[in-house]
């Protein structure tokens, strides 16, 4: 157990425990918002994945977070319950926290069962304003539009973070809600530097052939990816669309992300990472162009799709050198290094020479100073 020390130890059975109770009535929301701090647009990213806590797990481990830190978060959340699992991996000096918590908590039922039989349960608003639930929080949390959660501007040096001038032009104003759409479709890049030109719709539909479903390669939870033919290149566009079950608020986060990646990948070119040719928010929808990946992405290689052949191992190197490549320019390239946050090979494209190209920057966060990184093999 001494060597259990980082989140990225935690063996199998007992991080699938945790992932399973945290898991239940979305508790890790809390967590993942509350405790450690993520954004909206992170934790809606997290909210797609099929574990959402162990992707957390992932994604809070590549800062190397100790378990005895999650230890210490969950004891502030009175999730004492998501502790058990942890016991045996954090210092003697921690478990009073579990067990100080349990006792605390035990008493408080009972006080709670004293004061059942003379409490008012008169219905009335006055009673619905005495009390707070964390969870109540958490949602209040995730459903404000996110130029009101006290995001930092970015007139700052980092990248990754959503501007409020940016969120304005998506959010509708209270005056004239009836303009949303038009808001929506707007350019958010007059208020960001971005050399990246600015593509119409209507031509992005003749390069698509009027979005004919046979140019088709793929869909997911942002959207639609099509095939087309714009300025003589083969390209791949990204049609963000609002699906019925979408409210306006998961919308504009989609909208937010796609901000997010149009300016790491404007600011960060390299040939290991997928090149973005042109943005446009203009139309019925809003859409990003991407260089083609004639190949697909390597998960696609790796399960045979369409009935391709096997890579070769020679090829299977030379794609892992050049996804380290990739990575390591991102680690490097600024003051602070970039973390991906989601490498996987539905991630890593493949162009026509088998080149790899690193994708989706959806989950990118900036990391800790390079003079202070610790990275642990």
């Amino acid at each position: 157990m001494d060597n259990i020390k980082y989140i990225y130890h935690l063996p199998f059975s007992e991080r699938s425990e945790f992932c399973k109770i945290m898991n239940q009535n979305d508790k890790w929301e809390e967590l993942a918002g509350i405790w450690m701090q993520y954004d909206v647009l992170t934790i809606q990213s997290l909210r797609k994945e099929k574990n959402p806590t162990d992707e957390l797990l992932t994604l809070w481990g590549h800062f190397n977070h100790t378990i005895a830190e999650l230890f210490v978060l969950l004891s502030r959340m009175q999730h004492y319950q998501a502790m058990v699992p942890l016991l045996s991996f954090v210092e003697q000096r921690f478990h009073r926290l579990f067990y100080n918590g349990e006792a605390n908590l035990q008493n408080m039922s009972r006080k709670q069962l004293v004061n059942k039989n003379t409490k008012d349960l008169k219905i009335g608003t006055q009673n619905f304003n005495q009390r707070a639930l964390p969870q109540q929080s958490v949602n209040k949390i995730f459903n404000q539009p996110t130029a009101q959660l006290g995001i930092s501007p970015s007139n700052s040096n980092n990248l990754l973070v959503a501007s409020p001038a940016a969120a304005a032009v998506f959010l509708p104003s209270p005056q004239n809600t009836g303009s949303n759409e038009k808001k929506i479709n707007e350019s958010p890049l007059s208020k960001t530097e971005t050399t990246l030109p600015q593509a119409s719709y209507s031509e992005l539909a003749i390069a698509t052939d009027g979005w004919n479903q046979h140019n088709i390669l793929g869909k997911g939870g942002f959207g639609i990816v099509y095939k087309g033919f714009w300025k003589n290149t083969d390209v791949a566009i990204k049609k963000i669309r609002q699906k019925g079950s979408d409210s306006d608020e998961s919308y504009i986060l989609q909208l937010q992300q796609s901000l997010k990646e149009i300016k790491i990948l404007n600011s960060r070119t390299h040939e290991n990472i997928l090149p973005l040719y042109a943005y446009s928010f203009g139309g019925e929808a809003p859409c990003l162009v991407y260089q083609l990946m004639k190949n697909g992405s390597l998960e696609d290689r790796l399960l045979l799709r369409q009935k391709t052949k096997a890579l070769t191992w020679m090829q299977r190197h030379e794609i892992a050198k050049g996804i380290a490549r990739g990575l390591q320019y991102l680690h490097t390239i600024g003051d602070k290094p970039l973390i991906h946050g989601d490498i996987k090979s539905a991630n890593i494209l493949l162009d026509k020479n088998f080149e790899p190209r690193i994708g989706d920057f959806g989950l990118a966060r900036e990391g800790l100073e390079r003079d202070s990184m610790k990275v642990n093999n």
